[in-house]
């Protein structure tokens, strides 16, 4: 196994390798390359190397808990007590800082011990640059942002699928094909294949 299970975590994390999903792929464009797919506060890493991707690592970030009353407060008016809706709220911005911190650690370790050739990034949006910024790495390994959104509960396949359609040099925006993965995709793949059918009369 490659990394000890808790080694880079903090204690708001759980992070594991056990069991991670291993798939074949020959497409020598992602060969030797470390791909990370990234949500608000959890993530994953893979590995693709002799024609092989893999999970390495997964990080969860688990925002503290509150009491019931924290949050809640009270307040006196003309002698009546009334109550808060202020909402048990955690600190948004300190978590995706803690996780951020936690990912490219454990991010920053993969590159040092596989010394990749290129990195793939799936992110969201409003994280952009994040990772690239926090990951220590060679300043010759290339970061790419494959796509923007959050695809963390992607099966292995489909992330793989959308790197390979990334990594392709020439798609046909026509292909039924070449809309897997994205959003409404068995609605825009009948639409395509119903335009090739009207084509071929």
């Amino acid at each position: 196994m490659y990394f000890n299970i808790y080694t880079f975590c903090t204690k708001s994390y759980v992070c594991y390798n056990n069991g991670m999903e291993k798939i074949q792929t020959k497409n020598s464009e992602l060969e030797n390359s470390l791909v990370v797919v990234s949500a608000k506060e959890h993530g994953k890493i893979f590995q693709i190397r002799d024609g092989e991707m893999k999970g390495l690592e997964y990080v969860e970030e688990h925002p503290p808990e509150l009491s019931d009353n924290e949050g809640f407060f009270i307040r006196s008016t003309g002698g009546e007590h009334l109550g808060s809706g202020a909402p048990q709220e955690e600190d948004d911005a300190q978590n995706i800082e803690v996780y951020i911190k936690s990912i490219t650690s454990e991010l920053s370790d993969a590159i040092q011990a596989f010394k990749p050739e290129k990195l793939f990034v799936f992110e969201p949006e409003h994280l952009k640059g994040l990772i690239a910024e926090h990951v220590t790495k060679p300043n010759e390994l290339p970061v790419t942002v494959v796509q923007y959104g959050n695809f963390v509960e992607h099966e292995a396949e489909e992330i793989l699928q959308l790197l390979e359609k990334f990594t392709a040099t020439e798609i046909d925006p026509d292909d039924p094909a070449s809309v897997a993965g994205e959003e409404n995709a068995q609605e825009k793949r009948k639409i395509l294949e119903t335009g090739q059918k009207r084509d071929a009369m």
